[in-house]
C-alpha cells in the first residue's frame, strides 16, 4: 500500500479533465489504488490459505495514516483489521484545494520531485474524518501504537547539516525559493 504522501496531487487542472471525462474523484489515485489492492486481496487471499473475513491491514507513519483515512471513507478497502504505528488518518491535516493549487503550481515550475498531501472531502469522505467518533461498523479490532527511534534515520542524515545546506538540498530538487523558504519557514 502506498503512503499518504505518494499519489495524492489534486490541482483543479487535473480534476476539471477528469470531470470533463465523466470521472468523479479529483485525482487522488493513491487511495484509489489501495482500494483496488484490498479488492485483489480479498478475491485471492484464499489461495495463500487465508480468509477472506479476517484481513489485516498493517502498515507504518504513512501508511498507517492511508489505513486511518480508509477507515473514515465511504467507501473503505475492505479490511477487518487494522495496526497503525505512528500514524493515523487524524494525524495529517488535509490541504484546502488553494493550499493544494499552491503545491501544484509550484511542481510544475521547476519542482523536480515531492508530492501533495490528500485532500478529498466530497470524493473520498462524506465527512471531515477529524471527528469520526465511533469506529466502523465492520472493524473487527483496532491497534494503535507508536514505533520508538522511527525518525531516527532523517535525524543521522540532519546531524551535520545547517538550515543553508539544508535550503540548498531543497533548492536543488524544488527549483523555487519562494516555495523552498516557505517551506522552511513552518
Amino acid at each position: 500500500m502506498a503512503g499518504a504522501g505518494s499519489g495524492f496531487l489534486a490541482p483543479s487542472q487535473i480534476a476539471a479533465e477528469l470531470k470533463r471525462d465523466g470521472f468523479s474523484g479529483n485525482g487522488n489515485f493513491g487511495f484509489t489504488d489501495q482500494r483496488l489492492a484490498s479488492q485483489w486481496v480479498q478475491k485471492y487471499i484464499g489461495q495463500f490459505g487465508g480468509g477472506s473475513g479476517n484481513v489485516c491491514a498493517i502498515r507504518q507513519s504513512a501508511g498507517a495514516i492511508s489505513i486511518g483515512y480508509h477507515m473514515a471513507a465511504k467507501d473503505p478497502m475492505v479490511f477487518h483489521r487494522a495496526i497503525c504505528m505512528s500514524g493515523l488518518g487524524s494525524t495529517l491535516l488535509c490541504l484546502s484545494p488553494e493550499e493544494h493549487e499552491e503545491i501544484f503550481d509550484a511542481s510544475v515550475s521547476g519542482v523536480r520531485s515531492g508530492s501533495g498531501n490528500p485532500c478529498f472531502v466530497g470524493w473520498f469522505y462524506n465527512h471531515d474524518p477529524q471527528n469520526v467518533s465511533q469506529a466502523p461498523p465492520w472493524r473487527k479490532s483496532f491497534l494503535l501504537g507508536d514505533v520508538k527511534d522511527k525518525g531516527l534515520i532523517f535525524e543521522v542524515n540532519l546531524q551535520e547539516d545547517t538550515y543553508q545546506t539544508v535550503r540548498e538540498t531543497l533548492l536543488e530538487q524544488i527549483q523555487e525559493t519562494r516555495f523552498v523558504d516557505t517551506l522552511l519557514e513552518k
